[in-house]
C-alpha cells in the first residue's frame, strides 16, 4: 500500500492525508451497507406487519400484500380515496371559518341553518364534498369534528378545524399511509440536496428523550394549544382549490405529531451501549 502523503499546512506543520482506499475495502463498504440496507429493509416490513395484524389483518392476508406490492408496477393509493371525504370535510370547516359569509363580525364562526340558501351548512357541503349526501357529511361533521347541534335546525363549530378520523381499521391504515408517504418524499428530497444546498431543504426534525407517563402527558398538554396554532398558521396559508395542470400547484402541507416508545429496546444498558459510540481518553 502506498505510503500517506504529507502535505505542508499554513503554520509549517506537515499534515499526514490518508490514503485512498483499494478496490477490496471499498468493495467491503460496499456488502456492509448492503447487508444494513437489508436488515433495516426488514425492519421496515416488520414494523408494518405488527401495525397490520394489531388492525386485524391476518398473517396470510398480509403476504398477498406484500407479494402484490413488489410485483405491482403501479403505485396504488388506496389510502387517498379512503380519506378522501374527510379531506373534504375539513375543507368545508376551513371555509366555515375562513370566508367572512360564515363568520361574525369578530371572526367568530356564525351558528348557521343546516339547509337552505345563503350561508347555510348545506351549502358548505354541496361546495366542498359534491357528490356526497348532506345527511352524510353532516353526520361526519358532528362525530368526527368540533360541530355541534345549536338547535334541531341550526349547528355551530365551537372548537378548531380538527378532524379526528373514523377509529376503523382500513381508515387507521389508509392516515399511517399518506403520512408515510409524505414523511418518505420529504426525507428522500432532501437526502439528494447537494451540501451547499442542504439550507433548501424540507424542515424535518425529530426531537427524543425520556420522561415519565405522568412528565410525557403533562408536556402533550401544554405543547397542544402551541401545536394548534401552528396548523392554524400553515392552514391560512394553503388553498384547497387544486387549481389547474398549467399553474403546477402540489399538495404541500405539515403532520406534527407526538410519540412515546413504550416498549423496552431503549431502556436496555446492554443496547444503549451498542448504540453510543466509544471515545477514547
Amino acid at each position: 500500500m502506498p505510503k500517506a502523503p504529507r502535505i505542508p499546512s499554513a503554520d509549517g506543520k506537515r499534515l499526514t492525508v490518508s490514503p485512498p482506499l483499494n478496490k477490496a475495502a471499498l468493495a467491503g463498504i460496499a456488502v456492509a451497507e448492503g447487508n444494513a440496507l437489508r436488515r433495516l429493509a426488514q425492519e421496515c416490513f416488520e414494523i408494518s406487519i405488527s401495525v397490520l395484524l394489531e388492525l386485524g389483518l391476518s398473517r396470510s392476508d398480509t403476504a398477498v400484500a406484500i407479494k402484490h406490492a413488489l410485483r405491482g408496477r403501479n403505485k396504488s393509493k388506496p389510502s387517498l380515496e379512503i380519506l378522501g371525504r374527510y379531506s373534504q370535510v375539513g375543507d368545508m370547516l376551513s371555509l366555515w371559518r375562513r370566508d367572512k359569509r360564515y363568520s361574525e363580525r369578530d371572526g367568530v364562526p356564525k351558528v348557521i341553518p343546516i339547509y337552505g340558501k345563503g350561508a347555510t351548512f348545506e351549502r358548505l357541503a354541496r361546495k366542498c364534498a359534491p357528490g356526497i349526501p348532506v345527511k352524510h357529511v353532516l353526520d361526519i361533521a358532528l362525530h368526527q369534528c368540533d360541530v355541534t347541534l345549536s338547535t334541531k335546525k341550526t349547528v355551530a363549530l365551537v372548537g378548531s378545524n380538527v378532524l379526528i378520523f373514523s377509529k376503523k381499521p382500513h381508515v387507521t391504515m389508509a392516515a399511517l399511509n399518506d403520512n408515510l408517504r409524505n414523511l418518505a418524499m420529504t426525507l428522500t428530497r432532501n437526502v439528494k440536496l447537494p451540501a451547499e444546498k442542504k439550507s433548501q431543504g424540507f424542515f424535518q426534525r425529530r426531537v427524543s428523550g425520556f420522561m415519565t407517563e405522568k412528565e410525557f402527558l403533562k408536556v402533550a398538554q401544554a405543547l397542544r394549544p402551541q401545536l394548534q396554532d401552528l396548523c392554524d398558521i400553515i392552514e391560512s396559508a394553503v388553498d384547497t382549490a387544486k387549481g389547474t395542470n398549467r399553474s403546477k400547484r402540489f399538495n404541500c402541507g405539515a403532520s406534527l405529531y407526538l410519540f412515546q416508545d413504550p416498549s423496552d429496546y431503549y431502556s436496555s444498558k446492554e443496547r444503549m451501549a451498542l448504540a453510543l459510540p466509544r471515545v477514547k481518553d
